[in-house]
């Protein structure tokens, strides 16, 4: 019971690991009985949201990495990461020299340099089959939350003619 309102109540829900309803909005019906055994019964809707985690290792000096999820926590953080600027601030000017992408539409290589960089061309959207190479000053592990790119739990990646670099999805 409620220190400050009498008759109010809270409980928590935690849903389980091994749960396998998709997102979206979820009817709960929560059921109050007494010790005389008089009862009420209400239908409450929430937003199920399940998420994946994953641990993204980069290596100091050249590394070949892909962001599998559409970010929504770094560690502790609520943090989105939409752009490879984005990735870029989460790793810190500490620890990250630049990131190379292709474009291979244009048939270039773009290298995202720090916030000189931000809004330009060489700052594309993090997507399920972009792949990125990371030129770092220091080793840095990402912990990453969110939900796997993709639609349907499906993602594709899409070749170009000539070069690609691409990145393989979580399954």
């Amino acid at each position: 019971e409620s220190k400050t309102e009498v008759g109010v109540y809270s409980a928590s829900v935690l849903i389980s690991d091994k749960n396998t309803a998709g997102n979206g909005m979820k009817a709960v019906k929560v059921i109050g009985k007494d010790a005389a055994g008089n009862s009420a019964e209400a239908s409450v809707s929430v937003d199920l949201r399940n998420f994946t985690e994953f641990d993204l290792s980069i290596p100091k000096d050249i590394g070949l990495i892909h962001i599998p999820l559409k970010v929504t926590a770094v560690g502790a953080e609520t943090k989105a990461l939409k752009t490879v600027g984005d990735l870029f601030d989460a790793l810190g000017t500490a620890n990250v020299n630049f990131i190379i992408t292709r474009d291979s539409k244009a048939g270039v290589w773009r290298s995202y340099l720090g916030t000189q960089s931000k809004g330009t061309a060489a700052d594309p959207a993090l997507a399920d089959d972009l792949g990125l190479i990371t030129v770092m000053k220091s080793a840095v592990t990402l912990s990453l939350k969110g939900d796997a790119l993709g639609t349907d739990g499906k993602a594709q990646i899409k070749l170009q003619k000539g070069t690609n670099l691409v990145g393989v999805p979580l399954r």
